[in-house]
């Protein structure tokens, strides 16, 4: 099954027993505050002009009903435009109307839909790409859910159909890519092609490599963030930029793609570590990896770090389709020494 709403343009082409969910009355009082900022919701002084409002847009504002097969729910709502008005009209002028725009036309690509689930909520709630690439062919776990957006309800579900289900019931205007099947060497290329930016968020080493080098020849940028207890450290590779840059900032020179293959999981968290380089690493991050295959089962990761994570990399390509300053390099954001009374 095809996860991807349907819009029509009246009701009596939707489905007729479908429950029904009304935003657009709403949404046009909505708009009259947005447009008139000099009335506040609930003045005596706004009533006459809202109603006015009201009355000559409820039938002149272009609508939509749309459909959404899995929920069995359509929801009449205004069309793309007004309801990009709306969604954005509160990120004034935090993004300008220019940067919004540039933030909207950008095109990413994010493999991996775990910390990669934490990017997507603040990408689409802050009106951010229309396309989207997403990858994860592994399936939601309890495990997952500590660090996932996602409710048990959803275990068993692979994790990228499950997020572009999301996706699409946040913003239905939207264009999803999503593939439910392994990024390898064979589609890599593919999956990147005719983006904007890569977003990183995959475990595997090889791919990791791949991804760049692939990246690199395309002179596309990379971004990853990557959650260091209850710290974060966000990767920026501008390829877009620096054709002859080195991946991973040159950290991994010498280390041969071929050589990342079949590895055992304490290999994995070596190169892992040096990757992310073991200064970044707290007492209590180092104390875990080493007991990774002892008592511990996986790198430890904890939900509100990967929020924090999801957070900064948006920033990071906000700046980027806002072209704001964003050098290539390692930024990393220490949680733990900032937390203090000012």
């Amino acid at each position: 099954m095809e996860f991807k709403p349907i819009v029509f343009n009246t009701r009596r082409e939707a489905p007729s027993k479908a429950k029904e969910l009304d935003v657009f009355t709403g949404s046009i009082r909505e708009l009259f505050f947005i447009r008139n900022p000099q009335f506040k919701d609930g003045m005596p002084q706004a009533e006459k002009p809202l109603a006015e409002f009201f009355e000559k847009n409820k039938n002149a504002i272009e609508n939509v009903w749309i459909y959404y097969p899995w929920l069995n729910k359509i929801v009449h709502c205004p069309a793309e435009d007004i309801f990009f008005e709306i969604k954005t009209a509160r990120n004034k002028n935090f993004i300008t109307e220019s940067e919004q725009k540039g933030y909207r036309d950008f095109k990413i690509g994010i493999m991996g839909m775990s910390i990669g689930s934490n990017v997507l909520w603040p990408l689409i709630a802050s009106g951010g790409p229309k396309f989207l690439r997403i990858a994860d062919a592994d399936t939601i776990e309890i495990s997952n859910l500590n660090r996932m957006l996602a409710p048990l309800t959803a275990a068993g579900e692979n994790k990228a159909a499950f997020m572009a289900k999301k996706i699409y019931e946040m913003d239905p205007f939207l264009k999803v890519d999503y593939w439910t099947n392994f990024v390898d060497e064979g589609n890599m290329s593919k999956f990147i092609s005719g983006l904007d930016l890569l977003v990183d968020e995959i475990d595997g080493l090889s791919l990791k490599f791949s991804a760049r080098n692939i990246a690199k020849k395309l002179r596309i940028p990379v971004i990853m963030v990557t959650n260091v207890g209850n710290n974060v450290v966000l990767d920026v590779e501008r390829f877009d930029r620096e054709p002859k840059r080195p991946i991973f900032h040159g950290l991994m020179k010498g280390v041969q793609t071929e050589q990342l293959s079949n590895m055992t999981y304490k290999r994995w968290v070596e190169i892992a570590t040096k990757i992310v380089d073991p200064k970044y690493l707290d007492n209590k991050m180092k104390s875990s990896l080493k007991s990774i295959g002892k008592k511990t089962a996986s790198v430890p990761q904890i939900s509100s770090t990967a929020l924090i994570a999801g957070s900064i990399a948006t920033q990071a390509v906000m700046r980027m389709a806002a072209k704001r300053p964003l050098k290539s390099g390692r930024y990393f954001f220490d949680i733990d020494n900032h937390f203090k009374v000012c």
